[in-house]
């Protein structure tokens, strides 16, 4: 099914109490102002949205290995996308850090 609208929630709105959707069907809101869009969420793995500060390090990542499993699995459970942001610098790499999180992340969902 291709999705037009939806309503999504941010971390940088909610501030750090990422809004997990529950009472979905199959990722679309089933009543109330929403009724009919398909949810989403989406949040900063690191400090902020973008790699603003020059000649800096991007900063560790404010999510641990067990915070990120869990919002996976609710997301996949209530099936709605997630997605999650990585600061970039300017070459297109991203933290080795981070990097190194999400693959962890990747081999405990999908068992790799």
């Amino acid at each position: 099914m291709d999705f037009t609208h939806g309503y999504g929630v941010s971390g940088l709105l909610c501030g750090e109490g990422l809004k997990q959707f529950t009472g979905l069907d199959d990722g679309v809101f089933p009543e109330g102002n929403y009724k009919g869009l398909q949810a989403h969420s989406c949040f900063t793995l690191e400090k902020r949205w973008g790699h603003i500060d020059k000649n800096t390090t991007i900063a560790s990542p404010k999510h641990s290995l067990d915070d990120l499993i869990g919002r996976i699995k609710h997301s996949q459970k209530n099936r709605y996308p997630l997605s999650i942001n990585l600061e970039m610098y300017e070459d297109g790499s991203v933290s080795p850090e981070s990097r190194a999180l999400l693959r962890k992340v990747s081999q405990a969902i999908r068992g790799k």
